[in-house]
């Protein structure tokens, strides 16, 4: 059994235009976190063979919204969000000091993230829809683990691919006043993700990595993430 705990922050710009009437709206997000976590391993900490990973994390975020000809709105929003994951990790090949592993899992998440009521300088009363979204994924990893000398001892480092197809149980929009206005074709997803994590030292590693979303009606998403673990 693994465990700890985790903190976060994230910062989001976008952009989004409207086809009928060409208006566009920018926002920036900035995103805090804290939580616990655990896994599970059947052999010990060996990471082949079954595992069973749960997270628990408190978000809140201060969000900025302007749209054209239109004042300047600030928002919060935040919630509980928890997830568990099982997979099972099999060694599928090794050479020249590396080994290569192939990793089928599925996950069930809920994010209680929900956005506080807001009203609109122009007197328009704003509100969150499908803030209990409840998504499900399958998926598959592959990925390799290597290592490096360093000083006595030797550093891992593991570049890795996925694929996963994601379900979400509701769209995410607004009500303003009696009008709803929800994302289209984000409902089913398909993710593609690369990415690497090594350690820098023997309690220090870093990891990466680039996502692409596809969804229908032309909805797409792409981050990019750098997260720093200290182990201790």
């Amino acid at each position: 059994m693994a465990y700890g705990g985790l903190a976060g922050y994230g910062n989001d710009h976008n952009t989004t235009t409207s086809d009928i009437t060409g208006y566009r709206a920018k926002g920036e997000v900035d995103g805090y976190t804290a939580g616990l976590y655990g896994t599970w391993y059947a052999n010990g900490l060996d990471e082949t063979g079954l595992y069973v990973d749960n997270l628990l994390q408190y978000s809140w975020f201060n969000n900025t919204v302007k749209g054209d000809e239109l004042a300047n709105e600030s928002y919060t929003s935040k919630g509980l969000s928890t997830s568990l994951e099982s997979g099972y990790v099999f060694e599928v090949g090794h050479g020249a000091g590396n080994t290569y592993f192939l990793q089928p899992k599925a996950q069930l998440a809920r994010s209680g993230i929900h956005a506080d009521d807001h009203t609109e300088q122009n007197g328009t009363r704003v509100s969150a829809t499908g803030g209990n979204n409840v998504r499900s994924s399958l998926g598959v990893k592959a990925f390799m683990k290597g290592y490096t000398a360093h000083g006595n001892g030797q550093q891992s480092f593991k570049p890795y691919v996925e694929t996963d197809w994601i379900h979400n149980s509701e769209g995410y929009g607004v009500r303003m006043d009696r009008v709803d206005v929800s994302q289209e074709g984000s409902r089913n997803i398909a993710e593609f993700r690369v990415g690497v994590e090594g350690d820098v030292t023997p309690q220090v590693s870093v990891t990466a990595n680039l996502t692409r979303q596809v969804g229908s009606r032309g909805w797409s998403d792409t981050t990019g993430m750098l997260g720093l673990k200290d182990s201790f």
